[in-house]
């Protein structure tokens, strides 16, 4: 997505702030942040060195802890967010505009993680650091089975994507 696309998908929107906030809030349970892999031991340690400080910012930035949900080769529960927890992202996403919550909300389809969007936005991370945490799986899989065509093409589609909506957020900076 091209830095233009993204501001006109912030002008041409249909969904209102409001709207934004309850998606970004609502994507928190499917957060790829909140699911942890414990039946593979390089995942495992992938997350607690990437996902474990955006985490622990996450949860010092709104005042919340976040319901990690353990998940094995043969169960997985969705994490379950107190209403406290998603109250209290509600109220510091409200103070950010239009163009950031669609900016964040555009992002979280790319790095599956709300969580390493409003990071980003915040400058809690780099750009080359949200990518790096969304791509943890791949790079897991990678390591165990071997590098495929398909993970390069979507690491690029990634980088790409991530990069100009992350410009996009740092352009806006309010905080």
């Amino acid at each position: 997505m091209h830095l233009f696309s993204v501001a006109v998908t912030a002008i041409d929107t249909d969904f209102t702030s409001e709207d934004l906030i309850n998606i970004i809030t609502g994507n928190l349970g499917v957060d790829l942040l909140c699911h942890r892999f414990t039946s593979n031991k390089a995942l495992s340690k992938l997350q607690r060195e990437f996902h474990d400080p955006i985490i622990e910012w996450f949860e010092w930035q709104f005042g919340v802890k976040l319901d990690l949900a353990e998940v094995s080769k043969t169960v997985m529960f969705p994490p379950r967010h107190s209403p406290e927890t998603k109250e209290n992202v509600r109220k510091g996403l409200e103070k950010l505009s239009h163009w950031s919550l669609t900016g964040i909300e555009l992002l979280s389809r790319f790095t599956k993680s709300s969580i390493i969007s409003i990071a980003l936005q915040y400058g809690a991370i780099s750009i080359d650091e949200a990518v790096r945490a969304s791509l943890i799986e791949a790079e897991a899989q990678t390591a165990e089975w071997g590098e495929l065509t398909s993970h390069s093409l979507d690491r690029a589609y990634i980088d790409v994507n991530v990069a100009m909506s992350g410009l996009y957020l740092q352009l806006l900076k309010e905080n």
